[in-house]
């Protein structure tokens, strides 16, 4: 994880698991998966489209279906990126902007099942 972005960062993120699939909510094309979240951000990593400083509409697909109807639909703002050591893929650090009461509520929940 990149550790100058962690350094900036006011709350901890809890480590997410199992594998949860980010899709860009307009175009459908698969962006990434969810590495870590708290209540106001997230981190990802994958090959997905994304640009620094841009806001997007994300889907988050749960494994398991009892959340939120198997998916969760939020906007973010991209703040940093870092291609990774293998340079395929990229860390992405976004900003939840935009999230339902119940969703917000989901991702309380998912916290507190990942014992933070």
């Amino acid at each position: 994880m990149p550790n100058d972005a962690q350094n900036h960062r006011r709350k901890t993120r809890s480590d997410v698991d199992p594998l949860i699939l980010v899709k860009d909510s307009i175009s459908g094309s698969d962006v990434g998966t969810l590495v870590n979240l708290n209540d106001e951000g997230f981190m990802l990593m994958g090959k997905g489209p994304v640009k620094e400083g841009c806001i997007y509409q994300f889907d988050f697909h749960f494994p398991k279906p009892g959340r939120c109807n198997g998916k969760m639909t939020l906007g973010a703002e991209c703040l940093w990126l870092k291609p990774s050591a293998e340079g395929e893929l990229a860390w992405a650090g976004f900003h939840i902007i935009d999230l339902s009461d119940d969703d917000q509520e989901t991702i309380k929940q998912i916290i507190s099942q990942l014992g933070h």
